[in-house]
């Protein structure tokens, strides 16, 4: 996807979190002219860096997103696809949600191929109790990430993103809670078929940090290029796909 697609993609999810929020205000905010940013929103001119990371930081765009993204390449007519293109944004509110692992996680089971409608096969199936399984689908029916047809749940957005530009309590949360599951998968499941199911594997390497944002967005990429793949049919299980990519050495104090 271009650099301004992207954005204005951003900015229709800012406008319906801030409905009194404009191209005039996103332009107040950046320090440039309703005018001038028009013309970058459209494609009609390329986006000087710094004004780039302006906007991202207003409009909340995931760093990864836009990493590797010269001026030279924005300036491109040729449209270039990604794997995140046909994933739609979540609202700001919506991320409330990743305060509980279980929540993204009931969320992906009500499109299963083989799920009968009942709550208590989410419940037995996520090792949840009833309970927690309601409130959480009573929840997210209220932010418009379920809807209720004839008495069934299901997920509203086929394919949803829950994203932002800097580290928050939530995300981390989430995080935390999903590195949590892995380490009990890997301590308990300790069967050979348990194993056959899953891959937990790393490599150690050396790299700069320019390298390291230009693998950060490829391996973004190809996280959703997986989900898509993994997607394109309906689904008998619930799996968490994700990829750890952080420094060991520190900086000398």
């Amino acid at each position: 996807m271009q650099t301004h697609l992207a954005l204005q993609k951003y900015f229709e999810r800012k406008k319906k979190s801030s409905p009194g929020f404009s191209l005039r205000a996103l332009a107040r905010r950046v320090g440039v002219s309703p005018s001038f940013l028009s013309r970058i929103m459209s494609g009609k001119k390329s986006i000087p860096d710094n004004l780039l990371k302006k906007l991202a930081r207003v409009l909340d765009v995931e760093p990864e997103l836009l990493a590797g993204a010269s001026p030279t390449k924005r300036k491109q007519k040729t449209v270039v696809t990604s794997p995140v293109d046909d994933w739609a944004i979540s609202r700001k509110e919506t991320a409330q949600i990743l305060r509980n692992w279980y929540y993204v996680a009931i969320l992906e089971f009500t499109t299963l191929q083989n799920y009968d409608g009942k709550i208590e096969t989410i419940a037995r199936r996520l090792r949840l109790s009833t309970q927690t399984v309601e409130i959480a689908l009573r929840e997210m029916l209220s932010l418009g990430l379920v809807n209720l047809e004839k008495g069934r749940y299901k997920k509203s957005d086929e394919k949803i993103r829950f994203t932002s530009s800097t580290s928050t309590h939530l995300i981390r949360k989430f995080h935390d809670d999903i590195l949590e599951r892995c380490q009990l998968e890997l301590r308990n499941a300790t069967t050979e078929e348990e194993f056959q199911k899953r891959l937990i594997a790393g490599v150690m390497v050396t790299c700069t940090p320019e390298a390291a944002q230009s693998a950060k967005r490829k391996l973004a990429d190809c996280i959703y290029e997986i989900a898509n793949e993994l997607t394109a049919n309906p689904g008998t299980e619930v799996y968490h796909l994700g990829a750890v990519f952080f420094p060991l050495t520190k900086d000398d104090i």
